[in-house]
């Protein structure tokens, strides 16, 4: 059966605090886009548990545990202690690799709730977001998607009744950073700066009568990612001079600007569209869950 893994765009994303265990706590307004892999999942019996990757169909990823659906679909089969299943996962790449949105945790995410589906479990997705947390800290908001105020490590999410009709222009260059080396700069320069006040702006805009909340949007990583990496500087005053609400998704590279007018976004999408190595897509806000 095959399942859609929708990516998403941090419309804020702060940093919040530092944990005891390294992990970074973040105050985040997270949107579903209607871009989306494919997760194409046979389940059948078999002598033991064992969970099969296609890498024929994504030969730039792992097929072991570093996968996140390989791994994702481990914990759903350990927790409710199911034997004799074998799994085969056949992933059709859409959303780019280090783009910041949430390509592998959509994945992982998609995963759990098919082999929810298709084996009968029926675990409600309190119980799925749990699990979830164990692959990653992007894979509970994408049990539910939509729109949500995540906080926490991805721990804390909120659902937030905003819908947004804007056509969002997503670009990305072909340079990624690691996302440790962006966390490791972060806490470099920013010392004990941490706040919630880019999501604090945009939540209090967007309860206003007539608000414009995306005017709002911000991320605290994208200074230190245009220090690491000049391209996404270049590509971000680019893509300002065609929409002002632009912004960089999650620890990077992808960059997205909102706009009113589909006329004006598919003249800047055949502008990207044009250059080598540049990823550029238009997409809409989505609020739907998997689809079969």
């Amino acid at each position: 059966m095959k399942f859609h893994a929708y990516a998403k765009i941090n419309l804020t994303l702060d940093i919040t605090g530092v944990r005891q265990d390294g992990y970074h706590e973040l105050s985040s307004v997270m949107q579903q886009i209607s871009l989306f892999d494919d997760v194409d999942i046979t389940v059948e019996p078999a002598e033991e548990n064992f969970v099969s990757f296609d890498v024929a169909s994504c030969r730039f990823l792992p097929s072991d545990s570093r996968n996140t659906c390989v791994k994702a679909a481990h914990v759903f089969l350990e927790n409710y202690g199911l034997e004799h299943v074998g799994v085969y996962i056949r992933l059709k790449k859409r959303i780019p690799i280090g783009s910041g949105m949430g390509g592998g945790s959509s994945d992982a995410a998609a995963t759990l709730k098919a082999l929810n589906s298709m084996l009968g479990v029926g675990a409600p997705a309190s119980e799925l977001r749990r699990l979830g947390l164990k692959v990653g800290a992007d894979v509970p908001f994408f049990i539910d998607g939509g729109c949500q105020l995540v906080q926490g490590i991805g721990d804390r999410l909120k659902p937030l009744d905003l819908k947004f009709k804007e056509y969002f222009l997503i670009v990305k260059p072909a340079c990624s950073a690691l996302t440790e080396d962006i966390y490791k700069k972060f806490d470099e320069i920013s010392g004990a700066d941490y706040s919630s006040r880019h999501t604090d702006a945009f939540l209090a805009e967007a309860g206003a009568d007539g608000g414009d909340p995306l005017k709002f949007a911000a991320n605290r990583l994208q200074d230190v990612t245009q220090q690491l990496l000049p391209q996404v500087a270049e590509l971000y005053e680019e893509l300002r001079g065609y929409s002002p609400r632009a912004c960089m998704t999650g620890s990077g590279s992808a960059l997205f600007a909102a706009f009113g007018s589909w006329f004006k976004a598919n003249k800047a999408l055949q502008t990207f569209n044009r250059r080598d190595g540049l990823f550029a897509k238009l997409c809409l806000a989505c609020d739907a869950d998997i689809t079969q």
